[in-house]
């Protein structure tokens, strides 16, 4: 399984309620699994853990490259990045590359 830390904990501004966001790759199968057992409803949720499940290669990748980016702008100008502007950033990657999250994600719960 394939995974990464994202969020306000890698590039952005974490305060004592953020959570940590973890994407991970799997199958429809995991990602229904661990939607049941965090609750049944988005985002999946484990205490503090937000997990956000990648059901594709290009689902995976825009996270990925989102991600990316968002780490290669707090090193060009050495500040760490508002939530609006990491949301402004993964939306940008993910309309370049035609992907759609399915609404999981706590970046899409502004």
């Amino acid at each position: 399984m394939d995974a990464f830390l994202t969020g306000s904990h890698t590039y952005g501004q974490p305060n004592a309620n953020s959570d940590i966001d973890l994407v991970i790759r799997a199958d429809p199968d995991t990602k229904q699994k661990l939607l049941e057992l965090s609750g049944g409803s988005f985002p999946i949720k484990f205490g503090n853990l937000n997990l956000i499940v990648a059901v594709t290669d290009s689902e995976y990748s825009a996270w990925s490259l989102a991600r990316q980016t968002c780490l290669d702008s707090v090193s060009q100008s050495g500040e760490r990045l508002d939530k609006d502007t990491c949301i402004a950033i993964h939306d940008r990657i993910r309309t370049e590359l035609g992907v759609i999250y399915g609404g999981e994600s706590s970046h899409n719960q502004k």
